[in-house]
């Protein structure tokens, strides 16, 4: 697939973060292995033209190696147990596949699980090499990087499959420094050529806000983007939570099991204050920026600093992407930002990562008193609109917090840079709006098979379907008789 810039990677049209189903179809006995078929289905709605579909073969063995690389996560995906003998069993065969589809079921419930490079290995979601073609691609792009040289690679330390991080040291003498080097592919909101691209990352890099940290370098090419940011030893603020360290594995260090921690509520007001500063910033100048949550955000003397502020332009996904495309407040970049915002106060107040939408009240009801109805007007608004990013600093929560002022009152863009922008937030919205309009058809198909393989439905379709039938019986008996009578008269 090619991206709508008519460059990038093969892969970079797909979104890992849109929703996965998973359905067993068949089993077969291959030299004396179960191969169990499975039907992969990826995207919103149920249109040939809006979702992807294929199908793969694997063993036993591979969705156990796969629940190997998942466990770490400390969630209990419910693998079937293994068994030595009678393995073909037809009985057993269709149990564990009954398993299997449950396994299955359980890691596509959440983008953290899917778009894990493991599962979209395992389920074929990215080419075979996709992979090695990335490090490759990296590579191309190091020969741009001068200044630093590799030490480590970093590959699972990040959530997204499609993006490698390394340990990177200057060449210029300094022993003790070192800074993070991330390469990833564009996105498929990506709808700029490289040259317009890296125009607008070098002025990103020139950004003189108190509340965003920018790259000591970026670049980009046809393939996808490389920056170097300045390594923070203390890792994210979610790393503070968790107390991780930046090298650890995403699912390690983010453990369910772990305990976690939180922040008082006045260093959340702080906090939230310095973020929607950044925000009104990045918006003011026309920059989407769906990034945001506490693995984006690191502490700095003066307050907290927002990272990966080019991700928009690359056309990269946000995490809460599948969640915005369900609610139908979401319209706007701005509106993806401010349910963004409310996703990471939620986690800065209880430690989870996710407002669990499906259960608003008792969500709201772990949350400080003072915060509730915040959350309450992003999450379940009582208006047809979410408030601004103006509204939201004009609330009682943040309105008093002290902020730093500004280098420069303002900010000078040339005409092509702000077009290009308009273009990458049109881009942004255009696919959400499309992704919404599927999701909601398929809502309603969905009801629709519910409402009619409902068991009140049956019934009343087997009621009908008996007087019909009684009705045409009688109609039949009733024209025998009369042919019967004709017959006799015409006898006589």
């Amino acid at each position: 697939m090619s991206t709508p810039g008519g460059s990038g990677c093969s892969w970079s049209s797909i979104d890992l973060t849109d929703p996965v189903q998973c359905r067993i179809t068949s089993t077969a006995t291959v030299r004396g292995h179960i191969d169990y078929t499975v039907e992969v289905r990826q995207g919103y709605g149920e249109s040939n033209d809006r979702q992807r579909l294929w199908t793969i073969r694997r063993r036993y063995s591979d969705f156990a190696k796969l629940n190997v690389k998942l466990e770490s996560i400390g969630l209990e995906l419910n693998l079937p147990p293994k068994k030595m003998f009678g393995n073909t069993n037809p009985d057993f065969v269709a149990v564990r596949s009954e398993g299997l589809q449950q396994f299955l079921d359980n890691i596509c419930a959440h983008p953290i699980l899917y778009a894990s490079q493991a599962v979209a290995q395992f389920l074929q979601l990215l080419p075979s090499n996709a992979l090695s073609q990335s490090i490759e691609c990296m590579s191309v792009s190091l020969r741009n990087l001068r200044g630093w040289c590799v030490q480590e690679d970093w590959l699972d330390c990040g959530w997204r499959a499609t993006k490698q991080f390394y340990l990177v040291k200057p060449t210029d003498g300094r022993k003790t420094r070192r800074d993070i080097l991330s390469w990833t592919s564009y996105g498929p909101d990506w709808s700029m050529t490289p040259e317009a691209t890296r125009e607008l990352l070098d002025f990103v890099a020139k950004l003189e806000c108190p509340y965003i940290q920018q790259p000591l370098f970026s670049w980009c090419d046809d393939l996808g983007a490389l920056t170097v940011r300045r390594l923070i030893p203390e890792g994210t603020l979610r790393d503070h939570f968790y107390k991780g360290k930046p090298c650890d594995p995403y699912m390690k260090k983010y453990n369910f099991n772990c305990e976690v921690f939180t922040l008082q509520t006045e260093d959340a007001r702080h906090i939230g204050r310095h973020i929607l500063e950044a925000l009104r910033y990045l918006n003011s100048i026309g920059i989407p920026y769906g990034q945001l949550h506490c693995g984006n955000l690191i502490i700095t003397e003066t307050g907290c600093q927002l990272l990966d502020v080019e991700q928009g332009i690359l056309g990269l996904s946000s995490m809460f992407r599948p969640i915005m495309v369900s609610t139908k407040f979401i319209k706007t970049v701005e509106d993806m930002e401010v349910f963004c915002f409310g996703q990471t106060i939620y986690e800065m107040l209880t430690g989870w990562a996710w407002f669990p939408d499906q259960a608003i009240a008792r969500a709201l009801q772990q949350c400080p008193i003072p915060f509730r109805p915040l959350l309450q007007s992003i999450f379940a608004p009582e208006a047809p609109n979410l408030p601004s990013i103006n509204d939201l600093l004009q609330n009682e929560l943040f309105a008093d917090i002290p902020v730093a002022k500004l280098t420069k009152s303002e900010v000078r863009m040339p005409a092509r840079l702000r077009q290009h922008l308009c273009e990458c937030r049109t881009q942004i919205e255009r696919r959400l709006h499309r992704d919404q309009a599927e999701f909601r058809r398929s809502m309603k198909l969905m009801k629709v098979r519910s409402f009619i393989n409902s068991e009140e439905q049956r019934s009343k379709r087997r009621q009908l379907i008996k007087e019909w039938s009684h009705e045409m019986r009688g109609r039949f008996q009733t024209g025998s008789s009369t042919t019967d009578t004709d017959s006799n008269s015409v006898t006589k």
